[in-house]
């Protein structure tokens, strides 16, 4: 199987996108063709980026590189996280 692209919406006159994701995550294999800063606001989970697995929880920070399919796996509880696209 092979991550999907996910397209961020390249609006005119913006350098980046922020979101507020809750549960559910978007658990799709997939990956940007943008960096992703991801701040985990509250809840936790397991993240896993190419060949390393990563426990998070509120506090947690994390950039993912372009390219790179993060998946978040086991379990996830009360997950609210903003996300920056650049």
């Amino acid at each position: 199987m092979k991550p999907q692209v996910l397209k961020m919406a390249n609006k005119p006159g913006t350098s980046f996108e922020l979101r507020r994701d809750r549960v559910p995550v978007n658990n799709r294999w997939h990956y940007h063709r943008e960096v992703e800063l991801i701040y985990i606001v509250s809840g936790s989970g397991t993240l896993l980026t190419g060949n390393h697995v990563h426990r998070f929880s509120a506090g947690t920070m994390c950039i993912i590189g372009a390219g790179t399919p993060p998946i978040t796996g086991g379990l996830i509880t009360g997950i609210l996280a903003l996300i920056i696209h650049r």
